[in-house]
């Protein structure tokens, strides 16, 4: 990054400008990016350019001055040491492209009104020199593995084969009452999303979604099943039955 100007490297090749920058600026609102590109403020190759432009291979994006400023600031956020350590315990595998963490339950992957901070905010903190960006979600009070993009070439990689439904999704639960056999769930799910926070509804306009329940053992009140999720857009299945545990 120059004094104006940020180069576009194999990374971020292909991507939409807007998107660019606010993964870049991600303290800075949307309506304040978008509102510098309808003005120029913000140009690429010393030309105006629209939100949807795609990066090219050696783009130059001409950055304001206070811009840059904003991004050489130290950030707010302070992550607890512990919290830092707990995380690098929690690696499981890592190598150059992405790092594959086991999440403890309670633990958001995101910040938001009632977390001061998540996974990516402490991943990010320990990997301050890392383009690093969440491959997938899960929910706060389920445990598990969780993909962590160390480069946006892999992001992409990676979004590719969960849209193309090449990644399988399985989750262990224990659920309230006896299941009598395997069974299937069909749906279809609707999904919107404010800043981080998501809404799953029933719609018949929705994506169809797709959950095998396979039963593992059988206990007085409750049963121990895996659960595959099949969905066309890999969007998040809310089960009707009540999961106490998932791993």
């Amino acid at each position: 990054m120059s004094d104006k100007n940020l180069k576009i490297g194999n990374d971020h090749v292909g991507r939409r400008i807007d998107n660019f920058l606010i993964s870049f600026f991600r303290d800075l609102p949307k309506s304040k990016i978008y509102s510098m590109l309808r003005k120029g403020e913000i140009r690429v190759n010393s030309g105006r350019i629209k939100p949807l432009y795609k990066l090219k291979i050696n783009d130059e994006i001409r950055i304001p001055p206070y811009l840059i400023d904003l991004k050489n600031k130290e950030p707010n956020l302070k992550i607890p040491p512990a919290r830092i350590k707990e995380f690098i315990k929690s690696i499981i595998y890592q190598n150059d492209d992405y790092i594959l963490v086991n999440k403890d339950s309670e633990l958001s992957v995101h910040s938001g009104t009632k977390n001061q901070f998540g996974l990516i905010d402490i991943a990010r903190a320990n990997f301050p020199l890392l383009d690093i960006d969440l491959c997938h979600r899960i929910d706060k009070s389920t445990s598990g593995c969780v993909l962590i993009a160390k480069n946006k070439l892999f992001l992409r990689h990676f979004n590719k084969q969960l849209m193309s439904n090449k990644v399988k999704k399985k989750y262990e639960a224990i659920l309230f009452g006896v299941l009598d056999k395997d069974v299937k769930v069909k749906s279809k799910i609707d999904i919107s999303t404010k800043e981080h926070n998501h809404k799953v509804t029933e719609s018949n306009y929705g994506k169809e979604a797709i959950s095998k329940f396979k039963i593992l053992k059988k206990f007085t009140s409750f049963t121990y099943v895996e659960i595959h999720i099949s969905t066309a857009e890999c969007i998040r299945l809310e089960f009707k039955a009540q999961i106490l545990t998932t791993q």
